[in-house]
């Protein structure tokens, strides 16, 4: 077992005070991040002792008599050269239950210390004569003796600092990548991956942004110096309007902040550090999150990497129905505690493709707003969706028009097909101005110990897209391309299960929107699907509806017949 630190006396009086305030011990060892034993050690200590403090112990009897550390001195004065081992030996019953280390430990109290002759030098290659030397003077000796030696060919053996490191599982969505890249079956089709692909199966770099790209690469004006701390200040401000809307009450009103964030993820990362330093109260861990079930799996790690203790799941998607659980959803509203966070999807839902209506969404700010919930959207998906921008905002829109302060995780990995590049979005609103300088203020302290400084490439390919008209105008063309070709496979899958008298009804596949669907398939179908027909989708049924093609689709089809009516 590794060494653990120990515990500050004020630590151990803050467990003794949490207990007497008539906190259990789970409580108290998730509260302190300290083991519950650890907990249980140090009460019991307390109520025995009335302290936390390190008491003298009372020792113990020493192993060693004085007449029995006499005697293993006189063995080593009489043969200067004898082991540990051997002294063990001549003491026999007399040694008692005595270790090596203990007749060690005795003979350096009487000032004799042990040495192995020649053992380093012997480990040069230059010493290869005198190893054989050494070997020949001690051709006598048992095998125990050879085995204690090293030589020059051996190698010693260290222990890595690193070595009670446990194995993290892999992320799944990256594993299935990684297993279908594997596979050999010319047959197989990867539907799991997050990324656009075009009817050939292949990555696409929009055209805008190739043409963007050619256009900083030739601007001689632009360098390599750090951005600010927030971020591209075009970028920020750009990404911000295209989410709220350029006549939006509140940037109009100056209430609108942003920060350059890594990706959707980076954003949701510097909201919740942020939130969790001073929503509710200060550093509130107890504060509870809510996400959907099902959600993006990231959503839970990222607010429990960021303090938060009480991740709570709110629902979302009928599995019955294979649509929204409106009334379910509502009633989770109105149960949580006033000031929760609530993590919403702004559009396109991860991994349902599901979507409340705008009746919807007015029901559920209703709610919110009567309740003191805090929203948190998660935008990774605007005119990917449906090909517009303005239908794919319109939750967002709405919240802020009824007075909400929200906090939104814009990316535009998806909608500029920028993935590697990390460009993402924390977009702020606050009641007024001055509310909004010392939260940014904040954020810039947290993105400081976070990643310092962001990157500028993909900040500047967007922000010179949103800020041109024609480049903007384009980029809506080529955002529509890709929606429309999503549009196009539903349809289509849709059309084949129907045609094909597939069991269940798939009018789910149309009705959801978006990158994903979420087939309704169980695990054992799942299975079939990726172990017998090389169909590579994640486990809990959701699929990639980019990576079907006019060629691969009626094989998907038929194998997602097959699963059904073949597997229970």
């Amino acid at each position: 077992m590794a060494k653990t630190k120990e515990l500050t006396e004020d630590l151990r009086l803050c467990i003794v005070a949490a207990h007497k305030s008539g906190k259990g011990y789970k409580t108290i060892s998730k509260c302190f991040e300290v083991p519950v034993a650890t907990v249980q050690s140090i009460i019991k200590k307390y109520k025995t002792f009335r302290t936390v403090k390190n008491l003298r112990g009372r020792g113990r009897k020493p192993k060693v008599t004085p007449v029995l550390a006499r005697r293993i001195v006189r063995e080593v004065k009489k043969k200067p050269r004898i082991t540990t081992k051997a002294i063990l030996m001549n003491l026999g019953s007399a040694g008692g239950n005595i270790s090596r280390q203990t007749v060690q430990r005795t003979l350096h109290t009487a000032g004799f210390h042990g040495r192995r002759t020649r053992r380093t030098p012997l480990l040069q290659i230059r010493h290869t004569k005198a190893c054989l030397a050494f070997a020949n003077a001690h051709l006598d000796k048992e095998e125990d003796f050879w085995s204690s030696l090293l030589w020059t060919s051996s190698k010693p053996s260290m222990s890595s600092i690193f070595s009670e490191v446990p194995q993290a599982a892999p992320v799944a969505v990256f594993k299935l990548t990684a297993d279908f890249r594997e596979d050999p079956s010319p047959n197989k089709v990867n539907l799991g991956v997050g990324a656009y692909r075009t009817d050939e199966c292949k990555p696409w770099v929009l055209p805008v942004v190739r043409k963007v790209e050619k256009l900083i690469a030739d601007d001689d004006t632009l360098n390599h110096e750090y951005l600010p701390i927030l971020g591209l200040p075009e970028f920020r401000s750009s990404a911000s309007k295209i989410a709220l809307g350029e006549d939006s009450p509140a940037v109009l009103e100056k209430r609108v902040g942003a920060v350059q964030c890594l990706g959707g993820t980076g954003a949701l990362k510097i909201g919740a550090e942020f939130l969790r330093r001073f929503h509710n109260g200060s550093n509130n861990t107890k504060t509870p999150v809510y996400v959907s079930s099902p959600t993006w799996e990231n959503h839970n790690a990222v607010f429990a990497n960021a303090g938060f203790e009480d991740i709570r799941s709110y629902k979302y998607w009928d599995a019955e129905k294979r649509g929204l659980n409106l009334s379910g959803f509502l009633g989770d509203l109105e149960s949580a505690p006033e000031y929760s966070i609530f993590v919403l999807h702004a559009c396109a839902h991860n991994p349902t493709g599901t979507d409340p209506s705008q009746e919807e969404w007015k029901k559920i700010a209703e709610v919110m707003k009567r309740r003191n919930l805090f929203a948190f959207f998660d935008s990774a998906y605007q005119g990917f969706a449906s090909g517009n921008l303005e239908k794919d905002a319109w939750a967002i829109r709405y919240f802020v028009s009824q007075g909400f302060e929200i906090f939104c995780a814009q990316s535009f990995s998806k909608n500029f097909g920028l993935y590697n590049e990390r460009v993402g979005n924390l977009t702020v609103v606050a009641k007024d101005a001055d509310n909004l300088s010392r939260v940014l203020s904040q954020m810039e302290k947290i993105v400081r110990i976070t990643w310092s400084n962001p990157p500028s490439q993909g900040a500047r390919v967007v922000g010179i897209t949103l800020n041109t008209p024609d480049l903007f105008a384009e980029w809506k063309d080529n955002v529509k391309t890709m929606a429309d070709r999503v549009l196009l496979m539903r349809a289509e899958l849709k059309a084949k299960l129907q045609g094909l008298g597939t069991p269940g009804t798939w009018k789910h596949i149309t009705e959801q929107i978006g990158m994903f669907s979420f087939t309704g398939l169980n695990p054992k179908q799942v299975e079939y699907m990726v172990k017998e027909k090389h169909i590579y989708l994640m486990a809990s049924g959701r699929i990639n509806m980019c990576g079907l093609t006019t060629k691969n689709i009626d094989y998907v089809a038929e194998s997602i017949h097959e699963a059904v009516t073949r597997v229970q």
